[in-house]
């Protein structure tokens, strides 16, 4: 029955341009072809593993119920080829990813179809690895490890961020849960890594070894690992010939250490002072340890540390015995007396004396928190001085966190080293982005670099060593910006960072932006704090003259506009003379400055005022231009005297500086706007005196900025990065002279000079 089946086949495929249903033999006597009735694929339903292959197979069903495979002559498409792909000609499946497809067969000339589902199930991880397998650190050092998932499809990829971590010694090494191997004693310790979802483990072997007298973890200013320069030696009861000496690490020549040789014949005291630290040493009650690396040849070598030039000058000492022979250890001295202390000396193999050549090593000399830099121990150095410099102490500095989608948050807040002081304390929180931070409002002035100066310093507390801290400046001149970062090398310690900012452009710029622990985000919470915002040194521009002198044009020398103005004066008039204007009295000030004069028939009224502009060199008022901009001037200077009738009133003597941006301001609506700053000046003299006014002094009187109008400004720095188009002094009611004293006359008269930013 096969044979003649597929006899009938073969007559199938000779009948050309029929359909398989519709072909019969000719002859009335010969079989009939059973006709095709159905199709179906198998096997269904498939479930595969990403990478797992699965041919298919499509039988069809025939009239006279027998079945026969026609994958020969059929098709294969897949509803969800990025999860399973199919050979369209052979039916091969192939799983790519996690879900579902569609397998649809259809044989080609009876067009008939059948589908199979295909699952294709997550990937598996067969196996982790943690590397490196085996670490050899000194103690102190730290090491990051790495987990590696093998997948049931044999691919790898990383998984350390869902691993758990556990240390079999944590006396030995400590093991983060990040994966972060610190080493602390000599010994060994396996470190085991599971991954959370599917149990897998794996394991790495940490060996502790005390090699060499650096550990990586001593930084400045509380410690000194002896390389700085200017670190000296004064060796004392040396009468054998003992000697003090820098040298080579006995087990790492790349390490710089202390060598001594004590011989037969020195004191029992034989030691030395060390010079050339940072100083001074602080020892307070709740933290009195300072720790020594020592080598010695022998167990129960005595090392006696002690520090002198405390209050009274006090002394306090300690003896701590080596607990290992020929290798090096920590030794902890926890000092009887608490102070303040500005010399250290070193007794080792103290309070006896030798009978053979003796050698011995220390490194690393550590202090509390606090201890050396000169200030360490607060955030407050007391060389921080306003303009170019910010303790964050003065009234109106604000901040806007941002990023702190977790809950981070900035605030003014006391130092955690010195109570009274006020510093900046950033808490940043699980959750919060990985650009976190705060912009640094109402400041004193601007932000300004230099050509020769791009250098700002910052303050910081962090409570680890390698703590980025980015720093930012935004609208600079031609909306410019620069940003920094700059890591912490020590842990629980104020320190100063440097912020080299030569990739920035010269000029004032807008806006402070820092980052704490920028760039990236903390599994627990993270306190920082700082204090100290320096900018290069005030005055570090060239000094711009805004006028040198006036003519009768109405123009300065600089070729600025200049005039008067009053209001609601019933008579004024203004004299000029050429050199100068003459005040009420007849004197004629300096030349190159004017004078207003008002003369009134009849009482001032009470909202009276008058004024004197002068515009930027080449500037009108017809068709202002960008004016004057400041790149790191800190002071106007500007010649001011008074007549000597309105001088001689005890009172209502006052004058009002403006400086008025250049650019006007629309709200779309017909209202114009200039920015403004200005500054109350009170004359010391009649006489025309040269006034130094700083601009950190200065008011915001005008921003432009809402009610339709968008300048960007919002502080007193922002103001002052834009360009400078006026500068008026005024005289406004009740600061007038309302006091007749020559007939009909009111003296409130003003001369102007020179002025110029420096």
């Amino acid at each position: 029955m096969k044979f003649l089946k597929q006899i009938s086949l073969l007559a199938l495929a000779a009948c050309m341009g029929l359909i398989l249903v519709g072909c019969q033999p000719s002859d009335p006597d010969a079989p009939k072809v059973a006709s095709l009735t159905s199709v179906a694929v198998t096997p269904n339903p498939v479930s595969l593993e990403i990478g797992g292959i699965q041919a298919l197979t499509v039988t069809g069903t025939f009239s006279d119920k027998s079945t026969y495979v026609v994958n020969f002559g059929s098709t294969f498409d897949s509803s969800a080829p990025a999860v399973a792909k199919v050979d369209p000609n052979t039916g091969y499946v192939t799983a790519l990813a996690a879900g579902n497809s569609t397998i649809t067969a259809k044989h080609t000339e009876s067009g008939l179809t059948a589908t199979t589902t295909v699952t294709v199930a997550p990937l598996r991880v067969l196996s982790i690895a943690v590397s490196p397998a085996t670490s050899a650190l000194t103690a102190g050092a730290t090491q990051a490890l790495t987990v590696t998932a093998t997948y049931n499809n044999a691919t790898t990829g990383p998984v350390t961020a869902d691993s758990t971590f556990i240390s079999s010694d944590s006396s030995v090494a400590t093991v983060s849960p990040a994966g972060i191997v610190t080493a602390v004693a000599v010994g060994t310790a396996t470190i085991t890594a599971t991954h959370t979802a599917s149990g897998k483990i794996g394991t790495a072997a940490v060996t502790v070894s005390v090699t060499s007298g650096s550990t990586g973890t001593c930084a400045a200013p509380n410690c000194t690992d002896f390389s700085a320069p200017g670190i000296g030696f004064g060796p004392f009861e040396n009468q054998g010939g003992g000697t003090v000496e820098l040298s080579s690490d006995p087990n790492d020549a790349a390490n710089k250490v202390v060598k001594f040789v004590k011989k037969p014949g020195d004191g029992d005291y034989f030691g030395t002072p060390i010079t050339g630290l940072a100083g001074p040493f602080v020892l307070t009650a709740a933290d009195k340890s300072i720790t020594l690396r020592v080598y010695s040849p022998a167990v129960g070598t005595n090392f006696l540390l002690k520090l002198e030039g405390g209050a009274g000058p006090a002394t306090t000492e300690q003896d701590v015995a080596t607990t290992v022979a020929g290798q090096w250890e920590t030794l902890t001295f926890v000092m009887p007396d608490a102070g303040t202390y500005s010399a250290v000396v070193i007794f080792p193999n103290g309070r006896s004396s030798v009978t053979a050549d003796t050698i011995m090593y220390v490194d690393e000399l550590k202090f509390p928190v606090g201890s050396g830099g000169g200030g360490g121990a607060s955030g407050n150095t007391g060389t921080c001085a306003a303009p170019n410099c910010t303790d964050f102490s003065a009234a109106g500095i604000g901040f806007g966190p941002f990023e702190n989608q977790g809950g981070g948050t900035v605030e003014l807040a006391s130092d955690p080293n010195d109570a009274a002081n006020d510093v900046v304390k950033f808490v940043k929180k699980p959750g919060d982005g990985d650009y976190f931070g705060t912009t640094i409002t109402g400041l004193a002035g601007p932000a300004t670099l230099t050509a020769t100066d791009k250098t700002v310093t910052l303050r910081v507390y962090s409570p680890a060593v390698g703590t980025n801290f980015l720093f930012k400046l935004e609208g600079g001149p031609g909306g410019a910006v620069v940003e920094k970062d700059v890591a912490t090398t020590v842990a629980g310690a104020w320190e100063t960072l440097s912020f080299d900012l030569s990739g920035g452009a010269d000029g004032t710029y807008a806006t402070i932006v820092i980052f704490p622990h920028g760039r990236s985000t903390v599994s627990v919470e993270t306190t920082m704090y700082i204090d100290e915002l320096k900018f290069p040194a005030a005055g570090g521009g060239a000094p711009i003259v805004f006028a040198s002198g006036y003519a009768s044009n109405n123009r300065t020398v600089e070729g600025g506009e200049w005039g008067f103005y009053s209001g609601n004066f019933t008579n004024y008039s203004n004299t000029y003379t050429g050199g100068g204007f003459v005040d009420g009295a007849g004197a004629v000030p300096a030349a190159d400055s004017y004078i207003y004069l008002v003369v009134a028939t009849s009482a001032a009224t009470t909202d009276g005022y008058m004024g004197i502009f002068t515009g930027a060199p080449g500037y009108t008022i017809a068709a202002p231009n960008a004016g004057v901009t400041l790149t790191g001037q800190s002071n106007l200077k500007i010649e001011l005297g008074m007549g000597t009738e309105w001088f001689q009133q005890p009172t209502n003597k006052q004058l009002t500086v403006r400086l008025i941006g250049s650019q006007v301001y629309s709200n779309g609506s017909g209202g114009l706007c200039q920015i403004l700053v200005e500054k109350p000046v009170t004359p010391t003299t009649d006489a025309l005196t040269l006034y130094t006014i700083p601009l950190s002094s200065m008011t915001l009187a005008q921003a432009c900025n809402g009610g339709g109008f968008t300048s960007g400004v919002t502080t007193l720095a922002e103001a002052l990065a834009k360009p400078i188009g006026e500068i008026h002094v005024q005289a406004i009611f009740p600061q007038l002279n309302t006091t007749v004293q020559a007939g009909t006359e009111f003296p409130t008269g003003f001369t102007r000079g020179s002025v110029s930013f420096e």
